[in-house]
């Protein structure tokens, strides 16, 4: 461990701290001065109180510890104490944060480290609290690293179409009901003369086939408005009870959300 880890945790330099860049009236308050402005001028007294701040710099730390998987805690944790005081609050600090860490007071349950403290999260496995990467093995005393659950796959969000007409579509994207009003697609001889833009596709029906049109709206048709339904509107649709009222994902209502910000042109 580096000597001066303590100092590179908590402290950081002054505020704009450098010789050339002085702060915004720094001459007026010289000029204040007259003739009895002083002779000398710590490095510190024009930038305010003159005191470094403290700062959270804990990314050396976590690469410190890292990097001694594998070795005994013991003599990791003595050459941490090495070169930090104890009677400075400042450095002391540092073992606050290798607490939160590292932890100590392990169990195993069928081979799997446990939390051992007190309270509700005894005998929780040690992989559901991501705060803390690190543990001491019971049984050799060696600094290991927790193994995290893997988070489950998102699934895509499920899509509900009903038919209303072959001008009008109640469709659920991310737990929101939309209405969508449809139009028939040209064809062939004038469909290079439209220029509508499929709102809900965001695309010129120009750049549209007939195939992608019947997978997203089940015809060949293309959507020219789209609003959110109320509950008033859902409850009188030919939607079916049970899908009146959905789940909607955070990612699912940004998405509902930036879909929803359309230019209306036709309501129910």
């Amino acid at each position: 461990m580096r000597e001066d880890m303590a100092k590179v945790i908590v402290e950081r330099p002054r505020h704009k701290g450098s010789a050339w860049a002085r702060p915004k009236g720094y001459k007026r308050q010289l000029a204040r001065y007259g003739e009895d402005a002083p002779n000398r001028e710590g490095i510190k007294f024009c930038w305010g109180n003159g005191k470094k701040w403290l700062n959270e710099h804990l990314g050396p730390l976590r690469r410190y510890l890292n990097s001694q998987v594998g070795r005994p805690w013991n003599k990791v944790f003595s050459e941490i104490c090495a070169h930090i005081d104890r009677d400075s609050a400042v450095q002391d600090h540092v073992r606050d944060h290798i607490a939160e860490y590292v932890a100590t007071n392990v169990i195993l349950i069928d081979g799997i480290p446990c939390c051992g403290d007190g309270g509700r999260a005894y005998g929780r496995p040690l992989g559901e609290y991501r705060w803390r990467p690190w543990y001491v093995c019971p049984r050799t005393g060696i600094l290991r690293k927790v193994k995290f659950a893997k988070r489950p796959p998102t699934e895509p969000p499920k899509v509900r179409i009903v038919h209303v007409s072959k001008t009008a579509q109640c469709r659920a994207v991310n737990g929101i009901w939309l209405w969508l009003t449809l139009r028939a697609l040209p064809d062939a001889f004038h469909i290079y003369l439209c220029k509508d833009v499929d709102i809900f596709l965001r695309k010129p029906v120009t750049q549209l086939s007939a195939s992608e049109l019947r997978r997203t709206y089940g015809d060949e048709v293309y959507a020219v408005a789209i609003r959110r339904m109320t509950r008033k509107e859902i409850r009188q649709s030919p939607i079916p009870h049970e899908w009146w009222y959905l789940k909607q994902s955070a990612v699912g209502r940004r998405e509902s959300n930036r879909t929803i910000l359309l230019p209306v042109r036709s309501s129910l």
